[in-house]
């Protein structure tokens, strides 16, 4: 059942509320905190317009589905988390994107710490215009920034090119399949990159460095795993890699996870990333 509500002195509306409960399975049963208690509040972008593939849509739901098999954080670390559901985007990209903007602006105002669920990589970009991070950690088997018109595959292009964040506060993490321009771009501006060889062979290393900072905002896509993302890559890093860095990083800012396939280790990778 669909429950439309106005926010009054926001543009948030209509949203989109589902029925809690396990026959909708649209709620993680572990995130049942209250919006005013919570710590984090969880929000799934179904963005799909602007990709070359179909099935982004799903993601969310899929893997709030897989929860149904996902007891409880291995590391005994579970925050108080609002799981809001989805919203709807089913509109022209523009307006989809400032409806992700808006939504995440809106939260941000009451003071939460805003985890999301997508959706293509493209959500990344409203999401870190309405944060404003200082600091940003992207894993990612691409780099996403050819030259083009804004979408999954130039939006940190634009993030670097409209200066949201300093490139020397910009890492990306896993890198395994670019374009000779990518490369040079992300040289041109001096930005930190490590590739998925770096992350198998020198793992130590690369967590020393990343260390250094200190509130970033960490972007997920997961075909940053070995053949576990719509974009299937085969020299991508191992779940455990990942888990090594996310649990070194002290404080972070905000955190989207993206273009999964494998639902309940995108769960699973969810609950570890708190």
């Amino acid at each position: 059942m669909k429950i439309y509500i106005s926010l009054k002195g926001t543009n948030l509306f209509p949203f989109i509320f589902y029925n809690r409960g396990f026959k909708t399975k649209m709620f993680v049963p572990l995130f049942d905190s209250t919006l005013e208690e919570a710590e984090i509040v969880l929000v799934g972008f179904p963005l799909e317009e602007g990709s070359d593939k179909k099935g982004y849509k799903e993601i969310p739901k899929k893997i709030r589905e897989s929860f149904d098999e996902i007891y409880y954080p291995l590391r005994n670390r579970l925050p108080k988390v609002y799981d809001h559901g989805d919203i709807d985007l089913d509109m022209p990209l523009p307006k989809a994107l400032d409806k992700i903007y808006e939504t995440v602006l809106y939260f941000k105002s009451l003071g939460k710490k805003v985890y999301s669920l997508g959706g293509n990589h493209l959500i990344s970009y409203p999401i870190i215009k309405a944060l404003e991070p200082r600091e940003l950690i992207i894993f990612d088997s691409h780099p996403d920034c050819f030259y083009g018109d804004l979408n999954y595959a130039t939006w940190v292009r634009y993030i670097i090119e409209e200066g949201i964040i300093k490139p020397n506060k910009i890492a990306l993490v896993g890198i395994n399949n670019w374009a000779k321009d990518e490369k040079e771009f992300l040289d041109s501006y001096n930005i930190k990159y490590y590739d998925s060889i770096d992350v198998f062979f020198d793992l130590d290393n690369v967590i020393q460095e990343l260390k250094k900072f200190k509130n970033p905002y960490v972007s997920l896509d997961f075909d940053v795993f070995i053949d576990k993302g719509v974009w299937r890559e085969p020299l991508g890093i191992m779940p455990h890699h990942y888990l090594r860095i996310i649990y070194s990083l002290e404080n972070i800012y905000g955190f989207d996870l993206v273009e999964a396939k494998d639902y309940k280790l995108a769960g699973r990778i969810l609950l570890e990333s708190f």
